[in-house]
């Protein structure tokens, strides 16, 4: 073999030799960049007295914009980045202006920022599943978007987070799509974000966040209870927090836990009942199954524990199980079936949280069933321990939010996120966790902290100070009629003829979580001068504590009257204070109240 011939055979060797190990590698990246990383980014925590204040998320619209937050990594910075993608994984501003790769930036912001993907059309969120499938696999990143681009991608990387844009949708139809749309979080127009709304839609296991332009702005979203604030400018979210006094940014609900069982029968209509009457936002039950098919509320295998009878739930029939009478107090009752507590929910705005407790996923069938028969659905979340039944109510109920009842901590969050996205459901976990974890590890990525079981009144003391938001209990009628707590504190749309100022005695009504109210004086706390009435938030001191109002309107009478004038009406009359507020009490008395309005589905 000639010289020459045998450096040509050596040389294919080599490139043979370069090619193979090259295919190697490229399998190996591309197989490491489809594996989700689980690094974490570790969020800013704000110096602000709010107690669980939204989390700030900033929307990147400008090249500023973006140098601010790159250069801000190390010290106050907002917790989310909202960056838009064109259908070339590039970042670009509302008009198209590129700022850059969706890698490059993210390597910048990495560990220290979430960034939240927007996407406007079905080439941009597949340019974001080819990224996270093809380049570098984000495990702590959300998609914004419209419901069926959320969905899309969410369907092909089910461990990131979804975040659906939404407008003029009814607060039913919010939780419908999101939960259909496989997303823990609805951003809102503020003027859509209302106190009702947000309540209502946050009581569902799904986030609020919504979007704030000046300070009034960001007062008006944090007095509605929302979960988030997005704003270009992040630093004026962060400097309006710090005008607070010590108060806390939204009330927590009250789920009273297998309704009141340190008085009445646990999972029994009485106990229901009364939890309802005496204020609870929520009644958590268990469901199980007979062997007929029918679903009965009960904790344990056994109905030993809790009822003059015998056997397992579900070895036995309906008409076994209606022999038993529940006997840990007085009356004693049946073992009520899914289909007689459901009517107890249907004058008030409670809602039921449904455990399954079944070890098969039939269950989820039955439900369905039921829910169709009853038209229940507005009415209803569900959690589970089993991750069949949460993966069976993804398939069969997409409807309904679900939530999973495991324990979440610091230390798993991230392997377990990925274990949240794939079943699209919330978190109801053990009620030790910290304060840290509350804000830091869930909030901050729109998720809701919901808490299980405070076993008494200090420990849901303890819970309401550290600002956890779902709080499961056994004390259900302690928290309903706690004095120092308000459900929620209102002020009124008036007419005024003078000239308002923070500081100015204003009428109030407070609300207690059982329903109570009382017209009361507050004190305006902020205002905005809209040139013919005021937005006003109203503050009320009730001496343990410091509550504002949502947002409300006082228009100027002397606007009014020149309205009317123009109109070719006479003068328009003025409302004193007062006056407005007995209407308002009123108005309120008039009719049975409700915490939360209630939508059409």
């Amino acid at each position: 073999m000639t010289g020459s011939r045998k450096i040509w055979m050596f040389g294919a060797a080599l490139t043979l030799v370069a090619v193979f190990c090259g295919a190697l590698f490229s399998t190996a990246v591309h197989a490491h960049a489809a594996e989700p990383s689980s690094s974490l980014a570790e969020t800013y925590t704000a110096q602000t007295q709010l107690v669980n204040p939204p989390t700030v998320v900033c929307d990147v619209n400008s090249a500023e914009t973006l140098e601010k937050i790159l250069s801000s990594a190390g010290g106050e910075r907002p917790s989310n980045a909202i960056l838009r993608m064109d259908a070339a994984a590039q970042i670009v501003d509302e008009h198209g202006t590129v700022f850059g790769g969706f890698g490059e930036i993210y390597k910048k912001i990495e560990g220290k920022i979430i960034p939240v993907v927007s996407v406007s059309a079905q080439a941009e969120a597949d340019a974001l599943v080819s990224f996270l499938t093809e380049e570098i696999g984000i495990l702590d990143l959300a998609v914004l978007g419209a419901p069926d681009l959320v969905k899309s991608v969410r369907e092909r990387c089910p461990s990131i987070r979804g975040i659906i844009r939404v407008s003029d949708m009814g607060a039913y139809e919010c939780v419908k799509t999101a939960s259909m749309s496989r997303a823990g979080t609805v951003l809102l127009p503020l003027k859509e974000a209302t106190y009702d709304t947000v309540t209502y839609i946050q009581s569902r296991f799904k986030a609020v966040w919504t979007e704030a332009g000046d300070e009034m702005d960001v007062r008006a979203s944090v007095t509605s209870g929302a979960y988030g604030i997005v704003a270009e400018d992040f630093s004026l979210v962060y400097d309006v927090y710090g005008t607070f006094p010590p108060t806390h940014a939204r009330m927590p609900f009250n789920v009273a836990h297998r309704g009141l069982p340190t008085t009445h029968n646990e999972n029994s209509v009485s106990g229901t009942r009364a939890a309802i009457e005496a204020g609870a936002t929520h009644v958590e039950l268990d469901g199980m199954l007979t062997t007929d098919g029918e679903i009965v509320m009960m904790h344990d295998d056994s109905i030993a524990r809790t009822s003059d009878g015998a056997g397992n739930i579900e070895s036995m029939t309906l008409e076994q199980v209606k022999r038993a009478r529940l006997d840990l107090f007085e009356p004693r009752e049946e073992i009520p079936t899914l289909q007689e507590i459901i009517p107890l929910f249907e004058d008030s705005d409670a809602v039921l949280v449904f455990e399954i407790k079944s070890k098969g996923t039939d269950i989820v069938t039955r439900l369905k069933e039921i829910l169709d028969e009853t038209d229940f659905y507005e009415h209803i979340v569900v959690i589970a321990f089993g991750y069949p039944a949460l993966e069976r109510m993804q398939r069969e109920l997409p409807e309904v939010p679900t939530a999973d009842l495991n324990k979440y901590t610091e230390g798993n969050f991230a392997d377990m996120l990925s274990t949240l996205g794939k079943y699209n459901c919330a978190i109801s976990t053990n009620g030790s966790s910290t304060k840290t974890f509350n804000e830091n590890y869930l909030r901050d990525r729109g998720i809701i902290g919901w808490y299980w079981t405070q076993e008494n009144e200090a420990s849901v003391d303890a819970a309401f100070e550290k600002g956890l938001t779902g709080l499961t209990n056994n004390v259900g009628a302690y928290f309903g009629g706690k004095e120092e707590i308000f459900r929620v504190v209102r002020g009124d749309a008036i007419l005024t003829d003078k000239e308002l100022s923070a500081g100015d005695e204003i009428d109030v009504m407070t609300v207690r979580y059982n329903g109570e109210m009382e017209l009361t004086k507050g004190k305006v706390g902020y205002l905005a001068d809209r040139g013919g009435y005021y937005e006003v938030i109203a503050k009320y001191d009730a001496g343990e504590a410091v509550y504002f109002t949502p947002v409300f309107r006082v228009d100027k009478a002397s606007a009014a009257a020149e309205k009317q004038k123009e109109m070719g009406g006479g003068c328009a009359g003025s409302l004193s204070f007062a006056g407005a507020g007995v209407l308002f009490a009123a108005l309120l008395l008039a009719a049975p109240f409700v915490l939360i309005k209630r939508r059409e589905r």
